[in-house]
């Protein structure tokens, strides 16, 4: 949700993309980010490059198993 705030999306906005929440929700979700920023956006920098690392230990592991 944080990301969207970030794209400059309205609270409104994000419902559009969670119609499962409710308004008081989505700002409730913002209050605890903004009063816990930094530990949250550490969290967030660990997790940096997940995807991509994930993705490269995959090729990896299939170029080895190909080669056998």
């Amino acid at each position: 949700m944080v990301f969207l705030r970030k794209q400059g999306k309205t609270p409104e906005e994000i419902l559009v993309e969670y119609p499962d929440l409710r308004l008081a929700q989505v700002h409730a979700a913002l209050a605890y980010y903004y009063d816990h920023r930094d530990a949250i956006e550490a969290e967030l920098a660990k997790d940096d490059g997940w995807d991509e690392r994930y993705e490269g230990r995959k090729a990896e592991a299939l170029a080895r198993r190909t080669r056998k």
